[in-house]
């Protein structure tokens, strides 16, 4: 009976300890995605051509040199703060004609996130940006007025305002090819509240400022 007895508390021992192990492990996976969500959404990177890229978590070497090889890498931050938004992405640049950044684009509009941006009209009419209209993304254009010299030079992106998932990115890159591959550029990714309700507020005041300059146009 002792002997019975043994033999299944060290049974009830051993799955236990397997449990408790399972256990930890989906635990320590658990916490290591929320350090790294968190980390991707809270870092400074640098592109510099001589260098490389600098500040991205998801990179095992930093910096992170730039080669035909790895040519699709390097627009990893900004398609990661794209494709895990969960709700809305806006976006204010002067330009996208990057291929790899438009695809990315109409990935998430496929999945039924709303999608705004603002582009400044001069450099930005291209077959690649009628394909994010033709696919329900709402862009809008900054005509510079013929009294004026101004161009619109803003270059950031809100995700998911009002939520537990909004961040906003801001910095002096292009959603060109060349701007990640040959220029020397920075990029900023944030969760902190006051730097999110900022470009929130601007975007959403140029947004309704342009769109109401372009109808008083017509």
């Amino acid at each position: 009976m002792n002997l019975i007895i043994s033999n299944s508390l060290n049974v009830l021992l051993l799955f236990s300890s397997i449990y408790l192990w399972k256990w930890y492990f989906r635990l320590k996976k658990t916490h290591e995605k929320i350090i790294e969500t968190y980390r991707c959404h809270n870092t400074v990177i640098i592109y510099s051509r001589r260098r490389g890229i600098s500040g991205w978590p998801k990179y095992n070497v930093d910096p992170y040199r730039i080669e035909f090889k790895n040519l699709s890498r390097i627009f990893e931050p900004i398609t990661h703060f794209i494709t895990t938004s969960e709700k809305t992405v806006d976006i204010a640049v002067m330009t996208i004609s990057s291929s790899v950044l438009i695809n990315t684009i109409l990935n998430v509009l496929r999945k039924g996130i709303r999608v705004r941006i603002i582009l400044n009209y001069a450099h930005s009419e291209n077959v690649l940006v009628k394909k994010l209209i033709k696919n329900g993304a709402d862009v809008i254009f900054f005509v510079e007025p013929s009294t004026t010299c101004s161009l619109f030079h803003y270059k950031y992106a809100i995700k998911d305002y009002g939520t537990n998932n909004q961040a906003a990115y801001c910095g002096s890159i292009n959603w060109t090819d060349s701007a990640f591959t040959s220029n020397y550029e920075d990029l900023t990714i944030s969760t902190n509240k006051y730097i999110v309700d900022r470009f929130n507020e601007n975007f959403n005041d140029s947004f309704e400022y342009i769109k109401n300059m372009n109808k008083a146009k017509t």
